[in-house]
């Protein structure tokens, strides 16, 4: 897996983290039939890409909004996909 990350501040109570990974998997005894009809082991491409938003309400207080993405591509048709999640949530430091 390769994974890319940036964390950087809007100001003076916000940031953004951004994430980018990638995964190749190539199967060793998963044939599969492609749409050419010929057989050939199953191999996917997988992207995660995420991003969130962080929000200083005070210094033992923080609210994030979060987007993660996955993606699939796979010489196999019926195994391509997406998913997108949304996440909110709040953080309480003691």
């Amino acid at each position: 897996m390769y994974a890319l990350g940036y964390d950087t501040p809007l100001g003076a109570s916000d940031r953004v983290e951004l994430d980018l990974k990638y995964r190749s998997q190539s199967y060793t005894q998963r044939l599969i039939t492609t749409v050419s009809g010929t057989s050939e082991l199953r191999h996917d491409d997988r992207w995660f890409p995420a991003a969130a938003l962080i929000h200083s309400v005070r210094p033992e207080l923080s609210l994030r909004a979060d987007y993660h993405f996955e993606g699939r591509r796979s010489n196999d048709v019926r195994k391509n996909f997406q998913a997108h999640r949304f996440i909110v949530g709040a953080t309480w430091q003691w």
